[in-house]
């Protein structure tokens, strides 16, 4: 700025400001500005452990298994034969006792089928009418498919290390104080205009000061050129912050130098890249080999419980998922209605079939009619 030197050789940001002052080269690396975080501590309180259980399905599927139980338990009992005897009482043996009458019925056979959902199986009544068969039919294939699901996903869940993990996002939604280089205010400003960043610090010493005064609850760190300063390291360490996964900014890194030397130095430093694989990170890596030192901090300075599991392992049930077993149950209860309209026609107008209950003793006097008409002949 001042034309006292050609070029300055270091992790230099490049900045709108920073390139007003001078020119640079062409960028060697981009350094990734990190949230950097107190160590996050396990939590096993009774919520998080009632979180894991209720995990594996999303709100929207446990919502649904409420309605399909609420809904076949007043289907069952349409269908019941209490209902029926219910219905053949005389209006005045029924006064002021109706509504108590069924929603008792209702009641039990809501437990009934949450009874069946928990023992993952539905029982076999051989004297049900037949739209109750049919609809024990698709409700026992969409439980057969619910549980299924539910103990395949569940074992993942429970076994799951859930910590006070915070991202960027988080801390900007939650108004949090960001300590940050002045160098890189505007940069961040620009990125998340909602962040709250204390950005009076001209170096991260300044930063950990700040953090130790209380001025600012988290921070934001660029990787590249801290990564090798052990004292800052120690200093982390001795907090216990660590770098989350979570980036406020990448910003390039690059040489100031004179304009007139800009171009000559930018091409020797792409040859060097191109034929003789000499970079930033590679001759970091070789510094790290030589100098053990730098890199022996006293604790592990990265979050790594974050990104330690396959994102996909805690995928969680959705409803859209759970859409064939539900329209398999949709239809047999359809078809279980159908039958149950024609089945109550059919005994409006006195008519006999054989849709409804199918009783031990009927089936008896069935079997004995055949017999003797095979007797006759």
């Amino acid at each position: 700025m001042y034309g006292l030197a050609d070029m300055s050789v270091g992790p230099f940001w490049i900045t709108a400001e920073r390139l007003k002052m001078a020119s640079f080269t062409v960028p060697f690396i981009y350094d990734k500005t990190f949230l950097v975080i107190k160590r996050p501590g396990n939590k096993n309180n009774l919520r998080v452990q009632t979180t894991k259980v209720l995990a594996p399905f999303t709100t929207g599927v446990w919502i649904l298994l409420f309605l399909i139980m609420l809904f076949s338990a007043l289907l069952s009992v349409w269908f019941s034969t209490h209902t029926q005897e219910a219905r053949n009482q005389s209006f005045e043996e029924m006064s002021g006792r109706r509504k108590k009458v069924y929603a008792r019925l209702a009641l039990d056979s809501f437990l009934q089928k949450g009874n069946y959902f928990f023992s993952a199986g539905v029982d076999y009544d051989e004297n049900a009418s037949l739209p109750n068969k049919c609809l024990m039919f698709g409700f026992g294939f969409f439980i057969l498919i619910t549980v299924s699901a539910y103990v395949a996903n569940l074992a993942a869940f429970l076994t799951r290390n859930i910590t006070e993990i915070k991202s960027v996002e988080g801390v900007v939604s939650a108004g949090l104080t960001i300590c940050a280089h002045s160098a890189i205010e505007h940069e961040l400003k620009m990125a998340w205009p909602k962040g709250n960043f204390i950005n009076g610090s001209k170096g991260f010493h300044e930063m950990v000061d700040s953090y130790d005064q209380d001025q600012c609850e988290v921070l934001a760190v660029g990787w590249e050129d801290t990564s090798i300063n052990l004292a800052l390291m120690e200093k982390f360490c001795e907090r216990d912050l660590v770098f989350t996964k979570s980036v406020f900014v990448e910003i390039p890194m690059a040489f100031p130098i004179r304009p007139e030397l800009a171009s000559d130095m930018s091409y020797w430093m792409f040859q060097g890249e191109r034929f003789h694989d000499i970079t930033y990170a590679n001759e970091k890596n070789e510094y790290s080999k030589e100098n053990e030192g730098w890199s022996g901090w006293s604790c592990n300075v990265h979050l790594s419980e974050e990104g330690a599991k396959p994102s996909d392992k805690y995928d969680r049930i959705t409803v859209t998922m759970m859409l064939f077993p539900l329209i398999f149950f949709s239809v047999f209860a359809f078809l279980a209605i159908l039958i149950q309209v024609f089945h109550q026609n059919r005994i409006k107008q006195h008519r006999g079939d054989c849709l409804g209950s199918v009783h031990a003793s009927l089936v008896n006097q069935i079997y004995e009619k055949s017999s003797k008409k095979i007797v006759i002949a």
